[in-house]
């Protein structure tokens, strides 16, 4: 499997924000005539506890997909902002909009194309890393049906919280595009919530793992590494992250 994690992230990333700036500023404009407010702690409230843990453990790489309080230079944005999507997948606002590049973001960094290709990418991750699939849409795939996988020392420090971001990472983003449903999702991420627990005790001691296997393993560039960095501190700063409203 080649993996081209993160490529040219600084510059999709800006491309992102702003585009969402430019929507925002449309809203706002909407919302002013309107008097409307999104329902974030609405839809956020209503989301079950284990998807939320879920999803969450996947922010570092979704908040950077959709350049969550993205900067390169100044200040970041949205400071009291609630992402939707760092809580819950498959449902939340304007994910129409955001299919088209999900799809090409896995194709690109996965070969994942279906439900299939997801299983297989899925499955070998699980087994690379020893996580039992018992319980979930993994376990009757014979070995010979996942991938090798990619090369890495599995047992750096930190391997396993990263880990379990990219597969948390997938599964939502595989659950958006509708490769895979709820009812195949929610207990792959349930198994790898329980995976993360066994060996983190909070979301910054497991942040700090998350880093340490991800240059460990050499996903990014310098400059990419500096903005994923950037965007995990933000997860564990800002009022609406994830990481400061679900409980480890």
């Amino acid at each position: 499997m080649v993996f081209k994690f993160l490529k040219e992230l600084a510059t999709a990333a800006k491309e992102g924000v702003d585009e969402a700036k430019a929507e925002a500023a449309a809203k706002a404009g909407e919302d002013s005539v309107s008097g409307a407010t999104p329902p974030a702690d609405a839809v956020i409230g209503a989301v079950p506890a284990e998807e939320k843990f879920g999803v969450a453990l996947g922010a570092q790489f979704r908040s950077t997909f959709f350049a969550d309080w993205f900067t390169l230079f100044k200040s970041s944005p949205g400071d009291d902002s609630y992402p939707v999507h760092l809580y819950t997948c498959g449902s939340y606002p304007d994910l129409a909009d955001h299919t088209k590049s999900l799809r090409q973001l896995l194709q690109r960094d996965f070969d994942i194309t279906d439900q299939t290709s997801c299983r297989v990418v899925l499955g070998m991750f699980f087994t690379s890393a020893g996580i039992p699939t018992t319980g979930t849409s993994l376990e009757d795939m014979a070995l010979s049906e996942t991938s090798a996988g990619p090369a890495w020392d599995w047992d750096c420090e930190g391997v396993d919280a990263l880990v379990c971001s990219i597969v948390s990472h997938i599964t939502s983003a595989a659950v958006d595009v509708g490769y895979l449903d709820k009812t195949a999702a929610l207990p792959i991420l349930r198994t790898i919530s329980a995976y993360a627990r066994s060996r983190y005790h909070s979301w910054a001691e497991y942040n700090t793992a998350f880093l340490a296997g991800e240059a460990a393993v050499g996903l990014n560039n310098k400059a990419g590494r500096t903005l994923l960095t950037k965007q995990t501190r933000y997860l564990l700063e800002k009022k609406g992250s994830p990481w400061n409203n679900i409980p480890w």
